[in-house]
């Protein structure tokens, strides 16, 4: 009978701890009467039979049985040590005179350090009993009372020169929400703050910190705040976003698990973030830029992390340079759930620095992101996108797997290499794979690349804008749309690969829209539908100089190439397995082509065209009834030169 109520016991505790660690935090009702503490067992140790007070300099003492002060301060002399032998001292003051040490296990919630001692060994073992922790069934006192008696712990320990803070079982709420109705409250102030030159290391399996439910809009449950030299090992960090209480007229979209605010040399890894009303980290700095007081995060790395259903970013850098971002699994970044919705941006990872213009048109930098690398991390689920350097500096993001998109919105020195996009379902109906750029930021969207991406699934394999950018080597499958540009200057797209069997799918599509000193070289191009559809490209007066280059490319479709109302262009040296349709176009040069036309005229002009020069071509048509270059009435052949083409006609 024994055996098989120890079975069902142990069948009870792996089903509740299932429901907590996968469905996020499980709140139970405050209880009538008011939880306290386990208190540690200590029944087989006996009570100590001297006293403190008559112990010699330099003398170790070993603390086999229970010493219990009663509230008096025991004045140690000079080089004392505290050796922990099982048992267990409590209730009152002790005071080191010089060079004492003390064991950490002997540490508890009911004694003071005083004086000058160290712990006899760098690391700490935190037993929750030890500090008046109460785990499950919470109420807010106890939730306060969790998170002052654990940070009393973290600054006893680095008071006595510890520097690693170890947590193994612990399930427990803390209180870090605006308990006192505070006008001005600052999460990093009352989170469970990490003091520099500092190791948390908790248990992956074990150790669980939740976010008590709060109504705050804005908290964190740790904080790294102005320190440095602190690494965060392991553990389940998870907020309160299903149980949040969302009053008043804020968004309350920053509720972190954790947040680095002007952290210098960190490290966060193993961990487990969820569930934030905000964030799973957030990483900004104190003051602004051109501030005297401006303290920039600095050498971060985040790496072997998951993070999951956070309701805003899984991870958000507002402010900080020389950040790593590495081997994380983001998860569900701002989605709905069944007792919340997700909140802007909705991104695995969000780089989004603060600018703005002053009265002179200058801009003005509140805050700044940049030399960040994002890579080797895996991304699901996120309701918006993936990864979004929106407005952020020289960053690499590269070798990641993701569903949704990456990209970057006003930026420079951005690199998006390596990457394999793939589409889950229709997530990406009507979207791009990769965004590079944003309309109308020519002035700060610059020296950007995107190469050796795979790109499957999406609606736009790449969407680009703005100027001096190289997208390079990219293969882009399963399309409607394989590049779509838009207002673009001084950008190449070499040796990419694209291909869809999607119906009408288009190779290259630019519309109402201006290419200047663009070029297209070395892609190949097999569509269903236009290998490319140029349509009102640089079609305004003060666009007549633009010119663009397509060369050295292989299109393949069973549909025209369409262009239409577009100026400067040279097309040379491409390999074409379809026919060229050009309607009301200037300045356009075809050279050295390799035209092969199946069911058209090979060049086929049509409407008015003036200034057109048709060269050096080798044209072959299907059936003799199809010219190999084709001219309607309407355009002057004056207007048109045509030399040294070569013509072969398939006899019907």
């Amino acid at each position: 009978m024994k055996q098989q109520f120890l079975m069902l016991l142990i069948a009870l505790s792996i089903i509740s701890c299932s429901k907590d660690t996968i469905s996020g935090p499980v709140i139970e009702e405050e209880g009538s009467e008011e939880p306290v503490p386990v208190e540690p067992d200590n029944t087989a140790v006996k009570d100590c039979d001297f006293d403190l007070s008559t112990i010699k300099e330099n003398e170790t003492v070993l603390i086999d049985c229970n010493l219990n002060l009663e509230g008096k301060t025991i004045n140690l002399p000079k080089g004392v040590t505290l050796q922990f032998e099982k048992g267990e001292i409590k209730n009152g003051t002790l005071n080191f005179t010089e060079s004492g040490k003390i064991d950490g296990q002997l540490l508890n919630s009911s004694i003071i350090i005083d004086g000058k001692a160290q712990l006899i060994s760098n690391e700490f073992e935190f037993i929750p009993s030890k500090w008046g922790i109460v785990e499950g069934k919470t109420n807010q006192k106890t939730a306060l009372n969790n998170k002052n008696n654990i940070q009393h712990a973290i600054d006893i320990v680095k008071k006595l020169n510890g520097n690693t803070f170890k947590i193994d079982k612990l399930n427990a709420f803390f209180e870090v929400g605006n308990h006192e109705n505070l006008s001005v409250f600052r999460s990093v102030e009352h989170a469970i703050k990490i003091p520099s030159d500092f190791n948390l290391v908790m248990s992956k399996e074990n150790t669980f910190l939740k976010v008590f439910p709060n109504n705050s809009p804005n908290y964190a449950l740790i904080a790294v705040f102005d320190a440095k030299n602190i690494t965060i090992d392991g553990g389940n960090l998870i907020g309160d976003r299903d149980d949040h209480i969302y009053v008043g007229n804020s968004p309350h979209e920053h509720g972190h698990c954790l947040q680095i605010r002007s952290g210098v040399n960190i490290i966060v890894k193993n961990s487990h973030f969820s569930y934030g009303s905000g964030d799973g980290i957030d990483i900004n700095s104190i003051g602004f830029t051109f501030e005297p007081g401006y303290k920039p995060s600095n050498n971060i790395n985040i790496f072997s992390n998951t993070f999951d259903t956070n309701r805003r970013n899984n991870i958000s850098i507002t402010d900080g340079n020389n950040i790593t971002i590495e081997d994380n699994l983001l998860l569900n970044a701002g989605i709905n759930t069944g007792k919340s919705k997700g909140i802007d941006p909705g991104f695995g990872i969000d780089l989004e620095s603060v600018r703005d213009r002053n009265s002179n048109g200058e801009l003005v930098f509140f805050q700044r992101s940049e030399d960040i690398f994002i890579r080797n991390n895996i991304e699901r689920g996120s309701r918006v996108g993936a990864i979004t350097a929106a407005i952020s500096y020289d960053v690499v993001i590269e070798d990641n797997i993701t569903e949704n998109a990456i990209g970057y919105s006003f930026g420079n020195g951005i690199t998006i290499k390596n990457n394999k996009i793939t589409a889950k379902d229709n997530n990406g109906d009507g979207k791009s794979g990769i965004f590079a750029g944003k309309i109308g930021g020519d002035a700060t969207v610059y020296n950007n690349i995107v190469s050796n991406n795979e790109i499957n699934g999406y609606s736009v394999g790449i969407t680009v804008f703005n100027r001096d950018t190289k997208i390079t080597d990219n293969i882009i499958n399963d399309f409607k749309t394989g590049l779509f540009l838009k207002d673009l200057k001084n950008v190449t797209f070499t040796n990419n690969i694209l291909n869809s069997k999607q119906s009408e799918s288009k190779g290259i599509f630019v519309n109402l829209t201006s290419l200047n000193n663009v070029s297209f070289s070395k892609n190949k191009i097999n569509v269903t539908g236009n290998a490319f559809n140029l349509s009102s490209v640089n079609n305004m007066a003060n666009q007549s100089a633009y010119e663009f280059i397509i060369e050295e490319n292989e299109f393949s479709s069973n549909s025209s190439i369409l262009i239409n109302k577009t100026t400067g262009l040279f097309l040379s040296n491409n390999i074409i397995n379809t026919n060229i349709q050009l309607f009301n176009s200037n300045n356009i040069s075809f050279s050295s082509n390799k035209i092969t036309s199946l069911n058209n005229h090979g060049v086929f002009l049509r409407q008015t065209n003036k200034n057109i020069q048709i060269n050096n071509n080798n044209i072959y048509v299907n059936q003799e009834n199809y010219d190999c270059i084709k001219i309607q009435d309407s355009t002057d052949e004056k207007e048109i030169s045509k030399q040294n083409n070569s013509c072969k006609k398939k006899k019907s």
